[in-house]
């Protein structure tokens, strides 16, 4: 895998992620009433800003971009599917939370949800592939090459 490709994979992942959770920002008034109670809208926008902050530095090339991406994502899941675990923190039962929420039955922004949950984990899967093939393809060009004569 290139590490060009790499990265251009997972910015576009992290761009549909962050476009995606500005959309729900603006949309889900559910998301703004439980406020109060859950500050889930406070904990999107701080999702939105570190998607953000990890485009630039996926852009700047910084070193350790994808391991943080890929930190990143693995944490998004781990938050959202203890928020369903947890009854989404105001007293649901976490079947009900789920259907209700995540799958979208009777709510427009459901779906939005469960996409922005399968690129969380996406980000997540894409970033560990991609470091460890680019350790791999690291790994064959630190290799001294025999030049064939002895």
């Amino acid at each position: 895998m290139r590490a060009n490709t790499v990265r251009i994979s997972i910015l576009a992942l992290l761009m549909i992620s962050a476009a995606l959770s500005a959309y729900m920002l603006a949309v889900d008034q559910d998301l703004w009433a439980f406020n109060p109670i859950t500050y889930h809208a406070y904990a999107l926008i701080g999702f939105v800003i570190v998607d953000l902050v990890l485009i630039g530095l996926i852009l700047a090339r910084v070193k350790y971009a994808t391991l943080l991406t890929m930190l990143w994502g693995g944490l998004q899941v781990v938050l959202i599917a203890g928020d369903v675990m947890t009854g989404m923190g105001i007293g649901m039962d976490p079947s009900v939370a789920f259907n209700q929420y995540i799958l979208g039955i009777g709510a427009d922004e459901g779906p939005a949800t469960a996409i922005l949950m399968v690129l969380y984990a996406l980000i997540g899967i894409v970033s560990l592939v991609s470091l460890l093939a680019l350790r791999k393809e690291h790994a064959r060009e630190s290799v001294p090459r025999s030049s064939g004569t002895a």
